[in-house]
């Protein structure tokens, strides 16, 4: 049997005990290191809270060749573990499929995840949230190599009076903080020239699920020069706001009342 278990948003306290039965109980643990991040904790400590040896799965081992953890788990229990909850990375879908296909029973262990806890820290409401996007880094040291889905992401979504997450890139050199995430959006602005940004307010947001995590809301400026401390960073391009939500962004998130 081949078992997701998600990690949940922030370091090692937020696996669920039915996720911590799974890796004790497992023949072996695989830990899956690039779709995402816990950023208040490393696999060494992992390790040592629940007393496993955990085996790095690269992309290339998940995607490319998954055949070492296929073929382990047509015979035994292997455990993968994820960041977040295991099934909102299309490359897990992927390895279910393929166990699938090959006779190897699955099954998901869920945890928290980014994806419904902005909500929650926010109090933006999770049925006013349209598609979701990823900030990346330029392909090329360059401005010109930026990706347009971001912006075309949040134009979709503000026409329909939707909220849009903002997840920021993860790449092996560096996290991508707020600021960098907000200058590579005006650049998309810059270039495409259609104010899809104007007047738009923001919520940033630092470390969800830690103790010392931070929330922040009002325009481009306000975000950049508010210190948002270490990653992992997320970001928030608010919609049309419902009474309650302004109140909840108010109180929670520091806006500004004459922002409206």
């Amino acid at each position: 049997m081949l078992t997701f278990v998600g990690l949940g948003l922030y370091d090692e306290k937020d696996i669920t005990l039915k996720g911590l039965e799974a890796v004790k109980s497992a023949e072996a643990v695989y830990f899956e290191v690039y779709t995402s991040k816990l950023g208040g904790c490393t696999a060494a400590k992992l390790e040592e809270a629940f007393g496993r040896e955990l085996y790095p799965a690269k992309r290339e081992d998940i995607e490319n060749d998954p055949e070492e953890i296929l073929k382990r788990a047509a015979s035994e229990d292997i455990v993968l573990l994820t960041g977040g909850d295991p099934m909102t990375a299309t490359t897990h879908v992927d390895l279910r499929l393929r166990a699938y296909d090959r006779g190897i029973a699955t099954r998901i262990i869920h945890a928290p995840s980014i994806f419904t806890a902005v909500s929650g820290i926010t109090g933006l409401s999770s049925y006013r949230f349209g598609k979701a996007a990823t900030i990346s880094y330029p392909y090329r040291d360059d401005f010109k190599s930026i990706s347009d889905v971001p912006y075309d992401t949040i134009r979709l979504n503000r026409s329909n009076g939707l909220h849009t997450l903002l997840l920021l890139d993860i790449s092996s050199r560096a996290y991508m903080t707020i600021p960098q995430a907000l200058t590579i959006l005006e650049a998309l602005e810059t270039r495409r020239g259609e104010g899809v940004l104007d007047d738009l307010i923001f919520v940033g947001i630092a470390r969800a699920g830690s103790s010392e995590g931070k929330v922040k809301a009002g325009m481009i400026e306000t975000l950049r020069a508010f210190d948002f401390g270490d990653p992992l960073h997320v970001l928030i391009a608010v919609g049309d706001l419902h009474f309650m939500e302004e109140e909840a962004l108010v109180k929670f998130a520091g806006l500004e009342t004459g922002i409206f």
